[in-house]
């Protein structure tokens, strides 16, 4: 079931004063809201995530189009396998012991938390920043994460990309006494998610003894009203669980030109909360939580990432350390009902700046060109043509109305990979 999410003038602005990741972070100067641009990857540190209006990020922690694939995929490396049992989605490792699926009606919230407990893991991020006056500082944030495979030699975990952003260095806590380095394995800012791995033979044999990965369900099923398990570490606090239900599906959100699709739930999500686990009755994790609203105002308003895109998403960081996304390569301003009629121009997303061996700069796209309609659909707004041009793989040609000092003409463009080396 769609439920469409629509915004009145006043969710609009409620968005742009309200919406916060979980954990308090600072942010440096904005990016530019409608750039366009490719993601420079590094190899271990995740590139800036930043919302243009944000009150909190889940940090300690938003997405692309990505779809349940239904079916396993085959993760290169040795790092492990998908399948598909019983409505549920599994990672296969190694001689571990898979956490059942199986639903028990007596099955209370205790004992999910008892049996999941061991796979939600606090993340203590270092980030060294510096202010006016060139002094360098070291700063830490706290979020949490979510063991989700374990194979031969490391254990796999999913977090928020906005956890692990620009760090210098990341401690993964199993509890109070047992701790370990983590290293990224692939970072996805689009959708704020990223993958760690910690060396199993940087852990001790107590611990690999009561880890098992946890359940990924099928977050397509979800219904309103079902229970929500939240567990993380908020403000520190590790193995805080809070308790809710699934407040609404297919909640659309958009931040920094972005749009995501999230679950809301009225579980109590809260600093440090970013990257953890929302789990339903069986036990199976249906979202990795990741944004709160936080206002005198507001209560119980939360959002996870559902575990059908990130399920996907996690595959592809696995194999090759990034995310495949297509991109025109422009930055745009657009172009409003009221900036058209002042100036008579059309309306549609005006090209301020092209991005050189993109592939609209290798059709022609010109500063000052206005975008009108892709593949014949009617364009109004970068945020509309950000969000069409991701139901697109990378290789395909799309076609641009294209208008220039009133001259219109077709451009064909052949998306290129955003975040290709």
């Amino acid at each position: 079931m769609m439920v469409e999410y629509i915004e009145s003038e006043k969710d609009k602005e409620l968005n742009d004063k309200l919406i916060k990741p979980a954990v308090e972070v600072k942010i440096t100067a904005a990016e530019h809201p409608f750039m366009e641009e490719p993601q420079v990857r590094q190899p271990v540190k995740a590139g800036k995530w930043t919302f243009t209006k944000v009150l909190a990020l889940v940090l300690a922690g938003a997405l692309t189009a990505g779809g349940a694939a239904g079916v396993g995929y085959r993760l290169s490396g040795g790092l492990g396998s998908g399948e598909r049992v019983d409505g549920a989605y599994y990672l296969e490792s190694e001689s571990i012991k898979r956490v059942s699926n199986e639903f028990n009606a007596e099955k209370t919230i205790p004992s999910i938390v008892k049996e999941l407990g061991p796979a939600i893991v606090s993340i203590t991020s270092k980030i060294t920043t510096s202010d006016f006056f060139f002094n360098s500082y070291e700063s830490e944030g706290s979020g949490t994460g979510v063991v989700f495979n374990i194979n031969k030699d490391s254990i796999l975990i999913v977090t928020n990309n906005h956890v692990v952003e620009n760090a210098n260095s990341l401690l993964v806590a199993f509890n109070d006494t047992d701790s370990a380095i983590g290293e990224i394995v692939g970072v996805d800012p689009d959708a704020d998610l990223a993958v760690l791995k910690v060396k199993k033979s940087d852990v001790s044999a107590e611990v690999l003894s009561g880890l098992n990965p946890v359940v990924l369900g099928n977050s397509d099923d979800l219904e309103v009203g079902e229970l929500a398990i939240a567990i993380g570490n908020p403000l520190g606090y590790s193995d805080t669980v809070t308790v809710g239900f699934i407040s609404g599906i297919d909640r659309m959100l958009n931040m920094s030109g972005r749009n995501f699709n999230l679950i809301q739930t009225d579980a109590a999500i809260n600093p440090g909360n970013s990257g953890g686990a929302l789990v339903n009755a069986r036990g199976e994790v249906i979202g990795i939580n990741t944004i709160k609203i936080s206002s005198t105002q507001v209560e119980g308003i939360g959002f996870a990432i559902p575990i059908n895109t990130v399920k996907p998403i996690v595959a592809e960081l696995i194999e090759k350390g990034y995310v495949s996304r297509p991109y025109l390569g422009i930055a745009g301003r657009d172009i409003t009902d009221e900036i058209s009629e002042l100036y008579d121009l059309p309306v549609g997303v005006m090209v301020r700046d092209v991005v050189p061996q993109s592939g609209a700069s290798e059709a022609g796209i010109m500063r000052g060109d206005i975008i009108t309609a892709l593949d014949g659909k009617e364009v109004k707004n970068m945020n509309e043509l950000i969000l069409m041009i991701s139901g697109y793989q990378v290789g395909q040609t799309v076609t641009l109305s294209v208008t220039n000092d009133a001259i219109e003409r077709e451009v064909e463009v052949v998306l290129k990979d955003k975040n290709a080396k």
